[in-house]
Parts: C-alpha cells; sequence; structure tokens
C-alpha cells in the first residue's frame, strides 16, 4: 500500500489437502519476508491479516500454494495500493495531483475537518463544466478548564481479554457500539463486518463464513454461534439490546479454542 515492506503481517497456512490439519501462523519481520517450514506435500490456503486491513474492515482473497514433495515453494502477498482501494470504493472516480478528486455530476457532500474546531459538511451541487464555489464557516469546540474521568471495571473480562491480544483477528462489538449500529436482528450486526454472509431472516437465518476451512472446497461453510458458551445457537435467538459483548472470528485464527471454529465463530455474551 505504502511501497515498503509489510512489517507485523501475519499470515496463515491452512492445508486444503487434509481440512483437519492444525492451523499454522508465521509473522513478516522487518523486510517484509515470512516463512513456514517442514510443510507436508499437498495445497494449502494463505490468509493475510493485518491492522491496516482491520481498520478499514477489508478482507482479501485466499492464496492457494502448492508444495510438491522435497520442494521449496514461494507466494507474494501484500495489501493493494491506495489507487486499488479507490477504485473499488469509489469506481470512476479520477484522482489528479493537481486537483484531487474528480467527481461526477449532482449532489455531493463536502466535508471540511480541522483540529479545534466542529466537523462540517454541506451540501455542494455540481454540474458539468461549471466551476462551483463553496464557503464554510467553521465553529470552534468549547474548550473546558477542566474535566473529570470516570472509568469502570468491564463486566466481560473474557471478552477484553481477547480483545487486548486479538493482532487483528477477530471483530469485537461492545455494549455502546452494538446500539450505536441500531439494527433490529443480530445477523444485522454480522452483514457489517468482512468475512461473512448472512442467508436468510429470524430464525431461519445463517452465518456463512468466507474463510471456513470448508468454504475453501467450495461448499457452504456455516459459522457456529455461541451464547452464553452454549455452541451451535440461532444467530437470532437473542435480541440485540440482549447482547452485551459479541466477538466474530471469520476462521481459526484467534478464536477461543473450547469452540468450534472450522468455520469461524461467533461468541455472544449476553448483558450482565
Amino acid at each position: 500500500m505504502h511501497d515498503k515492506p509489510l512489517v507485523g503481517a501475519a499470515l496463515l497456512l491452512t492445508s486444503v489437502t487434509v481440512p483437519s490439519t492444525q492451523l499454522v501462523i508465521a509473522l513478516s519481520d522487518d523486510r517484509g519476508r515470512f516463512r513456514f517450514d517442514t510443510l507436508a506435500p499437498g495445497r494449502y490456503a494463505i490468509e493475510l491479516s493485518h491492522p491496516i486491513l482491520d481498520s478499514l474492515e477489508l478482507t482479501l482473497p485466499l492464496r492457494e500454494l502448492t508444495v510438491g514433495e522435497g520442494e521449496h515453494a514461494s507466494v507474494e502477498m501484500g495489501i493493494p495500493s491506495g489507487a486499488t482501494f479507490r477504485a473499488a470504493a469509489c469506481p470512476g472516480l479520477e484522482m489528479t495531483k493537481e486537483q484531487g478528486a474528480v467527481v461526477g455530476a449532482g449532489t455531493q457532500v463536502l466535508e471540511v475537518r480541522q483540529v479545534g474546531y466542529l466537523l462540517m459538511q454541506n451540501a455542494v451541487e455540481l454540474r458539468s463544466g461549471r466551476s462551483v464555489e463553496a464557503s464554510v464557516t467553521m465553529a470552534r469546540i468549547v474548550s473546558l478548564d477542566s474535566i473529570r474521568v470516570v472509568a469502570r471495571r468491564s463486566l466481560y473480562k473474557e471478552f477484553e481479554g481477547r480483545r487486548r491480544i486479538s493482532r487483528g483477528f477477530g471483530r469485537f462489538l461492545d455494549e455502546q457500539e452494538i446500539e450505536r449500529r441500531n439494527v433490529f436482528q443480530v445477523s444485522d450486526l454480522l452483514r457489517t463486518l468482512p468475512g461473512f454472509r448472512v442467508s436468510g431472516s429470524g430464525l431461519d437465518a445463517k452465518i456463512i463464513s468466507r474463510r471456513g476451512r470448508i468454504s475453501l472446497s467450495g461448499r457452504e461453510c456455516e459459522t457456529n454461534v455461541v451464547i452464553d458458551g452454549i455452541q451451535h445457537q440461532d444467530i437470532n435467538l437473542v435480541s440485540p439490546g440482549d447482547i452485551g459483548a459479541l466477538e466474530a472470528y471469520p476462521g481459526q485464527s484467534g478464536a477461543p479454542i473450547q469452540y468450534d471454529s472450522v468455520c469461524g465463530v461467533i461468541v455472544i455474551t449476553t448483558k450482565r
């Protein structure tokens, strides 16, 4: 993405030939290199995970690698450039060094940010062949002389513990984040998370992993839903308002080892 070695990326190797084989993880060094030793011959799928991808809520497609008997194999992986991201998110958007982005005609939203000022958003009407000027007045944020910070101990220690050591492998939604998303069904929360696909609705809803081992062979890979420690539950058995914490792992990487995570796992803890 920045035309330099990708340091600290996690590479997750899964056997396609023998699906029950244990997941293997390697980290890229300061030169962007990684290595898996003593692999059995066969086909493998490699997944790249990095905090940059997690912050952008993006999932890269898996790469396949074939290792022959007594052979060495190599594969190059990386994060796409900023131009590639822009092309995927905004098809047809042109970017020039002198004038920035060239957007199409119609109503656009002009957003202005400045440290110490409130965010401003104004609607701008663009017409083909015409120049448009927009005047924005920004308001300063009122500074307080003093502020009191009150903290409380988390009610969900396991959730917080796994979030601290996740290294970008899982997605974590706390009570405030779930409330902010304002959804009617828990399955709707998963529609916005990379690595998952939702099939159906209500009690018929199923969460399908895009990274699980079974999915690598072309079959649907239904994710294990755990509610208060009980596995293989219906995702909409509880309502969003009853959830205190939710963890989502599209694959086995980073998932709690006590749960079946061959097709990923969703860990739901209800409010206490």
